[in-house]
């Protein structure tokens, strides 16, 4: 069992599909159960799900998003240097 996050794009799918939970609202529709955590994420093509409470959800949220801006702090750092490095070069030649 794996989620597939092999490209940023479906990091950032995930990120937005996190945003758009409503922790309150799955809150009050399990409040029956026994459980402390009452926010159920499906994987997908599994029965298997991520429980989570209110707490989790936020703390994974700032996980995903943090790890999302920082990816795309890296990659815009690494154009950068690539992009200065081939200035450098065209005005050593």
């Amino acid at each position: 069992m794996a989620i597939d996050f092999s490209t940023i794009k479906i990091l950032e799918n995930f990120q937005d599909y996190l945003l758009g939970i409503n922790g309150e609202v799955f809150e009050q529709f399990n409040a029956n159960t026994s459980y402390v955590r009452r926010i159920h994420i499906p994987f997908p093509n599994t029965s298997i799900k991520m429980v989570l409470s209110q707490a989790d959800l936020k703390e994974l949220r700032v996980l995903v998003s943090t790890f999302v801006n920082d990816y795309k702090s890296a990659e815009e750092d690494s154009r950068m240097i690539k992009k200065l490095a081939y200035i450098s070069d065209g005005q050593l030649n």
